[in-house]
């Protein structure tokens, strides 16, 4: 009885502290999954293609794009009109909260990529 109540005990224990529990992933945490090259269209894969061979020349490694969406506000002077994409990359929760997304804005009518300014 008493050997009973010590194991009841210990799973009360272990399930109230979450032993053996996957712990639970924040939106910024969690692993972004990247867009389909099917899913996209020809001018998003064209943004991501200009965005990468910018990122390639400055040495920077982001990995693949998260999302692609057109951006219909201006994020840098010069580059707001039909054809500008953001390019959307993973970013690790801690610099997230500090600096914000991983992104570059592509100018697909003027063939132009540049960093999205972070704070």
């Amino acid at each position: 009885m008493v050997h009973r109540d010590i194991l009841l005990l210990t799973a009360c224990v272990a399930v109230w502290f979450g032993v053996g529990c996957q712990p639970s992933r924040s939106p910024a945490s969690a692993p972004a999954q990247s867009p389909s090259p099917a899913s996209l269209s020809p001018e998003e894969l064209q943004a991501c293609k200009l965005a990468k061979e910018f990122l390639l020349k400055r040495d920077t490694n982001w990995g693949e794009p998260s999302q692609v969406r057109r951006e219909e506000t201006e994020v840098l002077p010069g580059l707001q009109g039909e054809r500008v994409y953001l390019v959307i990359y993973p970013t690790p929760a801690d610099e997230l909260k500090t600096l914000g997304d991983r992104a570059v804005v592509v100018d697909l009518a003027k063939g132009r990529a540049e960093f999205v300014p972070r704070d």
